[in-house]
């Protein structure tokens, strides 16, 4: 009977053994897949960059899959890239600066040159090794002048000046009912009495941002570093202005990076992915919504509007967020029976502080 008990001890002992062992070896190669997966992806970006840098727009155009976010054809990249090498030069050097993982995408964002110019490209690589999301900053229509940097840097020296009223005037009609002399006044000020007088400011960066100039300036507050972005139009009228503390420890917020949250949270929306887009939600919006709700949300809108096919933003309103500080991003979404709405806030955070969905026609 010892025995025979002895046996069963021994067999068991040996199958849990055999069994953890089994577990590792899964465990390594799930772990050697998916480094392998995410290199290839990196791969296929890399690839889909150049053949744009070289000019390839056809070639490119075909490592879509046949679903993607958004429709490219080649003359779409042609449009896009030709008129900016031509202004600045080719497409010299691209480097990832970003990634993350979701369940079945990889999401990459690469910083590139075109001379002095530096872009932002982001990318979608889906589990099949395609391309099926792509957005990027350049406009070709927009094209930074002297003129665009002296309106710019005028609305700074006014502030500095004192003469707020000045400053407000080179507002745009939109950004007049939402921003008055008296709000830049305050602005300025408690920068002044918190850190010291204002000393000087400097270029910082520059980007274009939808149909936007965007300048980014760095000023001096005493010992204290403050960046002013300050958005015109193509008119050189100012339709945004952000101030922010800078912290060499933050990374910045910009605006397209608020922009790939909102691309992120609808992305896995489409693909069903609600714990995912559930992360990407702010604390106080997490505590309203769990990925059951975002699930119900989505069927809510396709009993509405049919199936969701893909999304495409039509247009940004309230940059800085004058009061609540969210930027938000309406999106037209195609779906197969009517066209809707999805509009997403995006906070100063960088985190999805709500989301909701119309009749497209209420929202132009």
């Amino acid at each position: 009977m010892k025995l025979k008990q002895l046996t069963i001890l021994l067999t068991v002992i040996l199958l849990v053994v055999i069994l953890s062992a089994c577990g590792e070896t899964v465990s390594e190669i799930d772990e050697e897949n998916r480094e392998t997966a995410r290199d290839e992806a990196v791969q296929t970006a890399e690839d889909f960059l150049t053949l744009l840098g070289e000019e390839e727009f056809e070639q490119a155009a075909s490592l879509f899959n046949e679903n993607p976010i958004r429709e490219w054809t080649a003359e779409d990249f042609e449009d896009l890239f030709v008129p900016t090498a031509e202004t600045y030069g080719g497409l010299a050097e691209i480097q990832l600066v970003e990634e993350e993982e979701g369940t079945s995408v990889f999401d990459f964002v690469f910083e590139g040159k075109f001379g002095v110019r530096t872009v932002l490209f982001y990318i979608g690589i889906n589990r099949s090794n395609e391309v099926f999301n792509f957005r990027t900053n350049i406009n070709p229509d927009l094209q930074f002048s002297d003129s665009t940097h002296e309106v710019a840097e005028a609305f700074l020296d006014f502030a500095n000046e004192g003469e707020f009223e000045e400053a407000a005037d080179l507002f745009d009609d939109n950004m007049e009912l939402e921003i008055t002399s008296e709000d830049i006044a305050a602005d300025w000020r408690n920068f002044e009495e918190e850190y010291g007088a204002f000393t000087q400011f400097n270029l910082y960066e520059e980007q274009t941002f939808s149909s936007d100039y965007s300048l980014i300036y760095v000023g001096a507050f005493g010992e204290q570093l403050v960046l002013f972005n300050v958005y015109l139009n193509e008119d050189n009228e100012i339709t945004g202005y952000y101030s922010r503390i800078y912290n060499e420890e933050e990374d910045y917020i910009y605006p397209e990076e608020a922009h790939q949250t909102a691309d992120d949270f609808l992305t896995r929306i489409v693909e069903e992915d609600f714990e995912d887009a559930a992360d990407l939600l702010s604390e106080e919006a997490e505590t309203d919504t769990t990925p059951e709700d975002l699930e119900r949300w989505r069927n809510n809108i396709e009993q509405e509007y049919g199936e969701l096919v893909r999304f495409e933003l039509d247009h940004e309103e309230d940059y800085y967020g004058p009061s609540a500080g969210n930027y938000a991003f309406v999106y037209e979404g195609e779906f197969t029976e009517q066209n809707a709405a999805v509009i997403v806030y995006v906070n100063q955070e960088n985190e999805v502080s709500g989301y909701r969905h119309s009749d497209f026609e209420r929202e132009e």
